[in-house]
């Protein structure tokens, strides 16, 4: 509980409050065009019958003839007479041409829609989240710019319904031949979803203009507006041959999150297929949305994606607080409410939340017994909060979210080379060259790399340790992954650091002299290298012990798991790092300790996605989500073992015991 806030805080607070409350009825009026509507807007003021007509209609229309009239003449009924027509005639084309141009408006005099509610069928008045969405919408339509829209979800507030009807009004006032598909999970929530243009159809206005829908060459699926021969297909994730894929247009893909892979399709597959068939064009149109779904699935990396700039989508969330249904008057004393607050509460006020929303809140979660998890993941107040992964979550999302602050771009990128591939050669010479889409990320590079001038520490002994968990060789295997953490600020007490991380696929036995030779560019790092998925040859012979023992023998600082009694009894040593249940719980339960206590630096963006998507799995193993990867947590935890619990503490040493490991190091790198 936070300590009692004082009366002036309070004071401020309701005032503040009544601000937001205010928000929910903003101005707004999609029929003359006054408050929150989209796009850039013009005045035109006229009468009609006596009455003051005081529009503000988007920009372009401004070049309509109906329009220049009434700005020449101010007067419907002299404008008429100037164009000899009578007033009702030429009303009804301003009436059109409004529509041609405004969406909003169309949506409010010819739209209906079914409201959740009463049932009722209702013109369609775009509430405060719609209007949100269809800012980010118009924003690039009037830029000119195709429109591509991905929409995390609360429940009910009719993002659906706005996209739906912004592709009809494309097809049926701004474009021919302008062909659409709505794909979703199963077939029928398409049906339902397209039933929105059937209504539509139905009551549309005929002096507006007709909308008429057909059955295109027969087939129930696909529909076809008559007037613009524009045709609507529907599919789904499990039957997508059913999709047309020729001409498409725009697409609307709804509740993204429930695609699930299977055998033989993945919903990466479907949408490439969809997408790859619409051109980059003005006016084209890709949505997709969805409520979340967890994390690891298709649509939560393409939200991340689009968060961090790495595709075309803009990325849109409406949080709870944001949808008017979602409020609870307060019957008592509100400062005594207001002093209440919990921690997550004060949060909720800071995220935007009204105090009567904070209420409606309180009393929802008590309808989920207190499930924290549960209610943000119902109703979320953040996409965090919306993407959160189950209860079953190894890494807690405070955990990662504290390490996500630290994420940054590496320092160089690229790869490494010597003398040979594999064999002494691989640990001679050593250079690095920049490649923007080589395998090795450095965010800390050797201190042998550095310019003289800036190199002017001391040697340090045990300062850097490297961790291979190793994958497959092909693409569509596991990746490996190999980590690099720098030690040197435990010297002073501090946590330690991701230096370095190569990630790729190639084959097992260049794999380890590739791992060696990174560790030895790494002033001679300790090398641990998981032994499990080494390939073994017969049932006899283990492989793992043909490669590292080869290794071994030129590369001596590599990790073994022999006792002090065993080497003293003569037993030869046991390369590597063998993974099994218990040894596997010890490395990812000091790697939650680490991040926990924050006693290790994360940098890696793709590391903290798969902390995200790691969770205990029924039977209790631990592992990644359906569709997501676990390698680098995996050779994280081997790496910050090492680091943290295995070896001595780093120290610094002689130059002359330096000396012999840096003939091997080039002293210059090609960016």
């Amino acid at each position: 509980m936070e300590k009692p806030l004082p009366g002036s805080t309070v004071t401020a607070m309701r005032h503040e409050n009544k601000r937001r409350r205010a928000l929910f009825d903003a101005p707004y009026n999609p029929i003359t065009g006054y408050g929150d509507t989209a796009g850039i807007r013009a005045s035109l003021a006229f009468t009609c019958e006596g009455h003051d007509m005081d529009w503000y209609i988007p920009a372009a229309m401004q070049e309509e003839p109906v329009v220049h009239l009434l700005q020449k003449y101010k007067s419907m009924e002299r404008a008429a007479a100037m164009a000899a027509v009578s007033g009702e005639e030429l009303f009804y084309e301003l009436m059109r041409a409004r529509c041609r141009y405004d969406y909003e408006f169309w949506a409010a005099i010819c739209a209906k829609i079914q409201d959740k509610e009463t049932k009722k069928i209702i013109p369609f008045i775009l509430n405060r989240p719609q209007r949100k969405l269809l800012h980010a919408i118009i924003k690039m339509y009037e830029a000119g710019a195709p429109v591509r829209i991905i929409i995390c979800k609360a429940r009910q507030w009719g993002g659906s319904t706005l996209v739906q009807l912004f592709m009809q009004w494309l097809q049926a006032f701004r474009y021919d031949r302008w062909h659409s598909v709505i794909a979703t999970h199963v077939e029928n929530q398409a049906r339902v979803i397209r039933s929105m243009f059937t209504r539509v159809a139905k009551f549309h206005p005929p002096e507006i203009g007709a909308i008429t829908m057909r059955n295109f060459e027969g087939s129930a699926k696909n529909k076809l507006i008559v007037e613009s021969e524009a045709v609507i297909s529907i599919g789904s994730m499990q039957q997508p041959d059913s999709l047309r894929s020729q001409d498409i247009m725009m697409a609307h893909l709804s509740e993204v999150g429930l695609w699930k892979e299977t055998e033989g399709k993945k919903p990466e597959d479907l949408i490439q297929t969809i997408v790859g068939s619409i051109p980059y064009i003005p006016g084209t149109m890709i949505v997709q949305e969805s409520t979340a779904k967890g994390v690891g699935n298709y649509f939560h990396r393409a939200w991340q994606h689009a968060v961090r700039a790495q595709n075309n989508d803009t990325p849109v969330f409406v949080a709870w607080h944001e949808i008017k249904m979602y409020q609870l008057d307060i019957p008592g004393n509100v400062a005594e409410f207001i002093r209440s607050f919990t921690e997550y509460e004060h949060f909720l006020w800071r995220s935007g939340a009204t105090l009567e929303g904070i209420h409606w809140y309180r009393a929802k979660l008590k309808e989920f017994k207190g499930d924290v998890w549960r209610m943000q993941s119902e109703f979320p107040t953040t996409p965090d909060e919306a993407f959160q992964s189950d209860a079953r979550r190894v890494f807690s999302p405070l955990y990662v979210k504290t390490a996500e602050q630290y994420v940054r771009e590496p320092l160089l990128i690229g790869e490494l080379s010597a003398k040979a591939r594999t064999g002494a050669g691989a640990l001679q010479d050593i250079r690095f060259a920049g490649q923007p889409s080589g395998n090795l990320k450095i965010w800390i590079a050797p201190p042998h790399l550095s310019p003289p001038a800036a190199y002017c520490q001391l040697p340090i002994a045990n300062r850097f340790c490297g961790f291979l968990d190793i994958g497959g060789r092909t693409y569509a295997a596991d990746w490996s992954v190999l980590s690099i953490i720098d030690r040197l600020p435990a010297l002073k007490g501090q946590p330690v650091e991701l230096a370095a991380q190569w990630r790729g696929h190639t084959d097992q036995d260049i794999l380890a002299w590739t791992a060696a030779m990174i560790c030895q560019w790494y002033d001679h790092a300790l090398l641990g290298i998981e032994v499990n998925s080494l390939k073994r040859k017969g049932e006899e012979a283990d492989h793992s012990f043909t490669i590292l023992d080869t290794i071994a023998e030129h590369y001596d600082n590599l990790f073994h798991r022999t006792s002090v009694e065993d080497i003293r009894a003569g037993i030869p040593k046991k390369w590597g790092f063998h993974t099994n249940k218990a040894s596997k719980e010890m490395i990812l339960d000091n790697l939650n300790a680490a991040l926990r206590d924050a006693s290790f630096i994360e940098h890696a963006q793709e590391a903290v996605d798969e902390y995200n998507c790691f969770e205990e799995k029924p039977d209790g193993s631990k592992g990644a989500v359906e569709g997501a990867h676990d390698d680098i947590v995996l050779s994280r935890a081997g790496a910050l073992w090492l680091a943290q619990s295995f070896m001595e503490p780093p120290k610094i040493v002689r130059a002359q015991d330096f000396r012999k490991l840096r003939r091997n190091m080039a002293g210059e790198a090609s960016f």
